[in-house]
């Protein structure tokens, strides 16, 4: 019953519920609600957290229902309107390019609690918003925090690629239109001939902030400056090295392209990338990002490439699925 439940705020990822991880993962939500990314991002915040509160949601015999990560955050990609300097409550990170209310059954009695919660916990931080960001539409996330009340309000877009119906490579690559086809297989072809090498490798505990510039540099590019922190990144990995994989692309020894992927069960999830435009070369190393991602996640045997934000027309025409993305944000005391 909607009256038996409660919700315990925990500040530290340190305190929370030895059973979390159980529940994410019978949930189905990715790893970055877990408690070694949560703790991993607390310490070494790859974009500015200015606080945290951690939800967690309780029945009357205190068994864990429901899961919202919340950061006092700023809006660096601009996806929901707030003023300069502004900040609001927000489940889950920016750098999560999908948001889930973690439950097993996502009642809308559990979203309610969460949002009633977090409302509380933004007035006590001095906020007007609060909420969930992208939150995929029509998922059960979606489905329970519209019953709850809210309207979702379209914010972006993700992309995932389903491999299961796959034995290899080429059964991926007969699936997409014969100009793709051969513009994939024209540019591998290039970079062989010209001698470029693509590496996935585990991240270690000590990488070279210098490395990861290219990061930095696309994202500007890209309009998002700032979004990407060299040095942070260096140090969150640190305390990732379990999921994180490094996917590079070199050629005459210089680093040309940079990928951070994270590998679960099911899933191998492309989180950043960032590589040299300036450089005048006969292929694109964006192009091998992409072969190396799916070359891997065939290695290791997972059903789905997450293919993260943006990049729409690239991502569409090697047969991503694109993921529409809403906020579901409490009501703005100022309107």
């Amino acid at each position: 019953m909607p009256g038996a439940l409660r919700v315990r705020v925990v500040r530290s990822a340190e305190e929370l519920s030895p059973g979390l991880d159980a529940l994410v993962s019978a949930s189905g939500a990715p790893f970055y609600f877990g408690r070694e990314f949560l703790a991993a991002y607390e310490h070494y915040p790859v974009q500015a957290v200015a606080d945290r509160y951690y939800l967690e949601v309780y029945d009357a015999e205190d068994e864990l229902l429901g899961f919202a990560p919340c950061h006092v955050q700023a809006d660096p990609l601009g996806a929901l309107g707030l003023a300069p300097g502004e900040t609001a409550l927000v489940s889950n990170l920016w750098h999560c390019p999908d948001s889930h209310l973690v439950a097993v059954q996502r009642r809308p009695e559990v979203a309610a609690a969460l949002l009633a919660a977090m409302g509380r916990c933004a007035a006590e931080a001095g906020l007007t918003r609060y909420g969930f960001v992208n939150v995929e539409v029509g998922s059960p996330s979606a489905a329970a925090l519209e019953a709850a009340g809210l309207a979702g309000t379209p914010i972006d877009k993700r992309y995932a690629l389903d491999l299961s119906s796959f034995s290899t490579e080429d059964d991926y690559l007969a699936t997409l239109s014969g100009s793709t086809r051969h513009e994939y297989r024209r540019q591998l072809r290039r970079a062989a001939e010209a001698g470029a090498e693509m590496s996935m490798r585990t991240a270690t505990a000590h990488e070279e902030a210098e490395r990861f510039r290219l990061l930095e540099i696309s994202a500007a590019r890209f309009g998002s400056a700032g979004y990407y922190d060299a040095q942070r990144i260096v140090d969150f990995l640190g305390m990732m090295q379990k999921a994180a994989r490094i996917n590079e692309i070199r050629l005459d020894g210089e680093l040309l392209a940079i990928g951070i992927l994270f590998a679960e069960d099911r899933k191998l999830h492309t989180w950043a990338a960032g590589y040299d435009r300036e450089r005048e070369l006969p292929f694109s190393p964006y192009y091998l990002l992409h072969a190396s991602a799916v070359r891997y996640a065939f290695e290791l045997g997972l059903p789905v490439l997450e293919g993260g934000r943006r990049n729409d027309d690239f991502k569409m025409r090697f047969g991503m699925a694109q993921k529409p993305l809403a906020a579901y944000l409490g009501p703005d005391e100022r309107s």
